[in-house]
């Protein structure tokens, strides 16, 4: 029997964290409207990811029924980077939130709180399981998530095995941006003189990861 739900009323709705529900709120990250200012969390060590990684984060974590992943050392950096920006910037994140708050009938510091606690608690998540899988909506979606969460566990080499999301995705654009340099190069050896052996490099370079 399919359950009757009010989707507004329910929202936020539950997040999911490698198969574990989480805090309240936890995955609003977009609702903090950090200011211009919080670029330069990111700007202090832009080799790894950089403001916009976590601008889409952030809009990754509040996508309802829908199975995410991310690298976890990746996860790590940026869930840190949140709750810096949290406690750098907590004035001006409660007043971003108090609308929120007015409208669901709470105070502004059940948020903030939600938020910190939440990020926190997904942070020791990745820590113990390596893993940073997550979705957002109801009971039947944790089953989803507990499922993908599980085969992603498993060796490469089974049947079974399905590669994470973001893996996936990865290799997607990889592959496409792999074969597009392949076919500019090929393009460049009709007028160019370069060595046979870079020559059959070219010609036989893989095109998938």
């Amino acid at each position: 029997m399919q359950i009757e739900r009010d989707h507004d009323l329910d929202w936020p709705w539950t997040l999911y964290f490698n198969g574990e529900p989480v805090q309240r709120w936890a995955n609003c990250w977009n609702l903090c409207r950090f200011p211009e200012s919080s670029r330069e969390v990111f700007a202090e060590f832009p080799w790894l990811v950089d403001y916009l990684d976590f601008v889409r984060l952030c809009d990754r974590m509040d996508l309802a029924h829908t199975i995410e992943s991310e690298d976890p050392v990746i996860f790590r950096v940026h869930s840190l980077s949140l709750l810096l920006l949290l406690l750098r910037n907590e004035a001006h994140v409660r007043a971003a939130l108090a609308p929120f708050a007015e409208e669901a009938g709470i105070p502004p510091s059940a948020i903030f709180e939600g938020l910190r606690d939440g990020v926190a608690a997904m942070h020791m998540l990745t820590v113990r399981d390596q893993l940073s899988f997550w979705s957002v909506g109801y009971p039947e979606d944790q089953v989803q998530l507990a499922a993908a969460f599980q085969q992603s566990r498993l060796p490469p080499s089974p049947q079974d095995y399905v590669a994470p999301p973001h893996i996936r995705e990865r290799n997607r654009l990889a592959n496409h941006r792999i074969h597009s340099l392949r076919s500019e190069l090929l393009e460049l050896l009709r007028t160019q003189q370069h060595p046979k052996d870079f020559r059959r490099f070219v010609h036989e370079l893989p095109t998938h990861v």
